[in-house]
């Protein structure tokens, strides 16, 4: 995992004038707790459209600037003005990958536009909820913390991919010129969207996600696992 954070807002510029002292915040930073293991295409159309599995777990940690220390006491934080935005990008981390042409071609606008391409809108390579607000949550060791959970992401294309999470305080936009900056970044491992014939099956439901969905987090649990699990030994005793 790899994440990129910094304090905010940014210093302000040094000047001679009298000016007021403002707060300092916490440092922030992104841990991408349960990472994205396979997806299956949904190609062009929505109506057969498979979530990734496991659903991403983003965990934001937050230090404080002095002593370098995780705060960890959230419950008395407003998180209502935390947001994640997540985007696709390829696997070594060097081209978003978020749009695509409806040939599949990986539609990057800082390229020159082919002129046969020129009248060919690009449409979302990762559809579904790409942004998430916070909740404060209890993990599987009954600590609390502030999560997003992207339980409801698919991809249209083929290949190997990493997700890209960013983090936001819409707070910051009241002083910002009305856009909120992003304060800090973090990728997922690597993960493979196969083509149906190929796709290897959805992923067991993960302790993480059978805790949080018992929080009231709107998770797809898999029901059956332990059903399989009965028949299959049923079946070997038989034999």
């Amino acid at each position: 995992m790899q994440a990129v954070s910094y304090s905010y807002p940014p210093p302000a510029a040094m000047d001679h004038a009298p000016q007021q002292q403002q707060p300092v915040r916490p440092r922030v930073a992104l841990d991408v707790v349960q990472h994205p293991v396979r997806a299956r295409m949904c190609g062009f159309g929505d109506k057969d459209r498979r979530q990734i599995s496991p659903p991403p777990c983003v965990r934001l940690r937050m230090y404080d600037p002095m002593s370098g220390l995780e705060l960890r006491d959230v419950a008395n934080l407003d998180v209502s003005t935390f947001g994640l935005t997540v985007e696709l990008w390829s696997a070594d981390e060097t081209t978003n990958m978020s749009l695509v042409l409806p040939s599949g071609q990986i539609h990057n606008p800082a390229d020159e536009v082919d002129a046969s391409h020129a009248s060919i809108v690009p449409t979302k390579n990762l559809i579904g909820s790409v942004v998430a607000t916070a909740f404060k949550l209890h993990d599987l060791n009954d600590e609390q913390g502030i999560w997003f959970i992207m339980q409801d992401l698919s991809v249209r294309t083929e290949g190997e991919y990493k997700l890209k999470f960013s983090f936001f305080n819409l707070s910051d936009a009241f002083t910002s010129n009305g856009t909120a900056p992003i304060l800090c970044s973090a990728f997922s491992q690597p993960f493979r969207s196969y083509s149906p014939k190929k796709f290897p099956g959805v992923i067991d439901s993960t302790e993480l996600s059978k805790c949080f969905a018992s929080q009231g987090i709107r998770i797809p649990i898999r029901r059956d696992n332990n059903k399989n699990s009965r028949k299959r030994s049923v079946s070997a005793m038989n034999q």
